[in-house]
C-alpha cells in the first residue's frame, strides 16, 4: 500500500472492540492504520497497549473552531474527531487517509466480474483503496469519496444503482489534507456535511461498488451509543440506520365549556341530539359559538336537531 496513505479508525471507549482494526487486516490491508482518539477518553491507556499507532487530539480546542450546530456542550460525538484528521494527517506526513468508524464487520465487493449484482467478500483491500484513490486522484474536485453501507443497497439489484457513482457521502470518507473542508453539526455530521456543502456545488460521491457491513446503531457501548441513547433526537431502526423519532400525537379532546354566563346563555338550550325536538335549539344566526349540550360548533341557526 503506498506510503502517503493510511487508515484512520475513529474510537472512543472501545479499546476491546475496534472491530474495523481486525476487519482490515483480515481482509488484505497491508498499509497503515492510526487509531485516533481524543483527549477526553477515560480508556487511552488501554488503546495504547492494544495498538501500535494511537494519535491524540484536543477535543476542547476542535469544539471551539467548528459549527456544532447547537449549544448543548455535549462532546459525545465523532464530528470533533472528523475535523481533527485533516491536521493529523498533514503533522503524519500523509497526503490521503480514509475515515472510518471501528465498528466494521467486513468489506463486499457488489459487482461481480460478469457485470452483474453480487455479494463477495473482499480479499484485497490494497487494491480496492488504491482504485478509489486513483478515481480520487482523476477528480480534482471531488472532496470525498465514501464506500456505501447495507442500506444503500435496498432495491439496488432492481434500479441499477448498484453500477453507479451517487452524490451522496456518509460513514467512511477518503480525504486529502490539500482539499480540506469541515463536519457540521453535533449529530449526523456526515449527512449535514455532504447536503450543506453539496448544495453550495462541493462535489461527494459514494461508490456502489464496494459495501461495509457495520454493528446496528446503538447496539455497541461506548462511540456515540450513549449519546444516542440520552436524547430522544434519534431512534435505531431495525436496519441499523437512524431516524428522526416520531412524535406521538396526542388524543385528541373536546373544547371546554364556555366559562362566561353571558355566552353560555347565546348557546342551546333545546333537547338532546337525535330526538325530534318540536322546537329546533337555537344559537345566534351567524355565530361560531360551541352548543353547551352538544359541544358541537355551528354556524346554523339550529343545534342539536
Amino acid at each position: 500500500m503506498r506510503s502517503d496513505f493510511a487508515a484512520f479508525i475513529l474510537t472512543h471507549g472501545r479499546a476491546d472492540r475496534v472491530l474495523t482494526h481486525r476487519s482490515l487486516r483480515r481482509q488484505g490491508y497491508t498499509g497503515r492504520i492510526v487509531i485516533v482518539c481524543d483527549d477526553e477518553d477515560p480508556t487511552l491507556e488501554d488503546y495504547r497497549a492494544r495498538f501500535d499507532e494511537v494519535v491524540v487530539f484536543d477535543k476542547r480546542a476542535v469544539a471551539q473552531r467548528i459549527d456544532e450546530g447547537d449549544n448543548f456542550n455535549d462532546r459525545r460525538a465523532i464530528i470533533y474527531a472528523r475535523n481533527a484528521c485533516f491536521d493529523i494527517a498533514r503533522d503524519l506526513g500523509l497526503r490521503y487517509f480514509m475515515q472510518l468508524d471501528d465498528d466494521y464487520t467486513g468489506f463486499s465487493h457488489k459487482r461481480t466480474p460478469g457485470d452483474t449484482y453480487g455479494d463477495w467478500r473482499v480479499r484485497d483491500l490494497d487494491g480496492v483503496f488504491a482504485a478509489m484513490l486513483e478515481f480520487f486522484e482523476a477528480t480534482p474536485r471531488l472532496r470525498s469519496l465514501a464506500m456505501a453501507q447495507g442500506g444503500d443497497y435496498i432495491g439496488a439489484g432492481v434500479s441499477g444503482n448498484w453500477k453507479r457513482v451517487l452524490r451522496k457521502c456518509m460513514n467512511s470518507f477518503l480525504c486529502a489534507v490539500d482539499r480540506p473542508f469541515q463536519f457540521v453539526g453535533r449529530i449526523n455530521e456526515d449527512v449535514n456535511t455532504y447536503t450543506t456543502l453539496g448544495s453550495r456545488g462541493e462535489l461527494f460521491l459514494m461508490t456502489m461498488h464496494v459495501g461495509l457491513q457495520q454493528l446496528t446503531t446503538q447496539s455497541n457501548p461506548g462511540g456515540m451509543t450513549e449519546l444516542y441513547l440520552s436524547s430522544e433526537a434519534v431512534k435505531a431502526s431495525p436496519e441499523g440506520q437512524a431516524w428522526p423519532a416520531r412524535a406521538t400525537p396526542s388524543p385528541p379532546t373536546h373544547a371546554p365549556s364556555l366559562p362566561d354566563a353571558s355566552l353560555r346563555a347565546r348557546t342551546c338550550e333545546g333537547p338532546a341530539r337525535g330526538t325530534s325536538p318540536s322546537a329546533p335549539a337555537r344559537i345566534g344566526a351567524g355565530s361560531s359559538m360551541r352548543c353547551a349540550r352538544c359541544e358541537r360548533s355551528s354556524f346554523s341557526p339550529t343545534c342539536c336537531a
